[in-house]
Parts: structure tokens; sequence; C-alpha cells
């Protein structure tokens, strides 16, 4: 019988924070808990990719692109944190967030979609002459141009997930 008044821990050293061996009533709830936890992620990212959708449709881009992006750059994980300070689903540099969102944090989330979406939307703009290809842009920036950009690993990773 699991007594709600005693003492547990998620931990994985259930063992020493406790004092005692996790039962099977311990083991049960910590699943239970672990399935609500991924139940709520799905959650979240179900409505950040209607989110997603809608901001594209609404600035013009293809909605498709613009989640295929987000899924690059971040795995749809909008605290998502990069190794030169890139924040969020669209990997936001942080100067681009004050330029665009000045008084606005780009940890909020409508907030780097609707950024990382508008960077795209420049981008194919800015590049248009490279046709499909503009997306490195968004990645790379206009000004770096690779000489064969069927072959760009940036451009495999996007189409590899433009139908997922």
């Amino acid at each position: 019988m699991l007594d709600l008044n005693t003492p547990f821990s998620l931990s994985p050293m259930v063992l020493l924070t406790t004092g005692k061996r996790p039962n099977r009533d311990d083991t049960f709830l910590i699943l239970v808990l672990i399935c609500l936890l991924v139940f709520i992620c799905n959650a979240a990212k179900g409505s950040v990719v209607d989110d997603i959708r809608a901001e594209a449709l609404r600035q013009g881009v293809d909605p498709k692109i613009a989640l295929s992006v987000a899924k690059v750059e971040s795995g749809l994980n909008p605290t998502a944190i990069g190794r030169k300070g890139e924040i969020g689903l669209y990997q936001i540099m942080p100067f681009n967030g004050a330029k665009y969102a000045p008084n606005i944090s780009v940890f909020d989330i409508k907030t780097n979609i609707r950024i990382g979406i508008y960077l795209i939307s420049r981008a194919k703009y800015q590049c248009s002459d490279m046709g499909q290809y503009y997306i490195i842009c968004y990645n790379q920036g206009p000004h770096r141009r690779p000489k064969y950009p069927h072959l760009h690993p940036y451009y495999k990773r996007i189409v590899a997930n433009y139908d997922r």
C-alpha cells in the first residue's frame, strides 16, 4: 500500500536520499510522474507547432520550412541555449532579439517564433537569387554563400525534417 506520508524521492538514488530501497509503489509512482511529464511536454510541443504554423502563414513563409528550421535549430525546445548564446526555438542571437524586440525577452516563445520566422522571410528576400537554398542564409547570414549549396549540411538537415 502506498503511504503518502512516507517521504520518497524521484532521484535515481532513492536509497541514499530516503535511507531505504524503493518499493513497488514508489516505482509505480515514479513511472506515473514520468509519463505525466512526457504528456505535458508533448502537449506543449503541440501548441508550439500550432503557433509556428500560424505565424509562418501570417508572415508568408512555408509552414513546413518554419517547422523544419525550429526542429533543426533546437529540436523544438523553447528553452534551448546554444554554444554561442543563441536562445530558444529558433536559436536567436541576443543582439537580434534586442534589435527586433527590444523590450521583450527572446525566451518568450511567441516572440522567439515571430523573430525566427521574420529572419527566415528576410533570408528568403536577401538571398532570392539562391532559390530554394535561401535557408542557408538564415543559418550563415546573407554574405556567406556556399559554393555548392545542395551539399551544405544545414540544407540537408532542413530537407530531411521537411516532411516529418
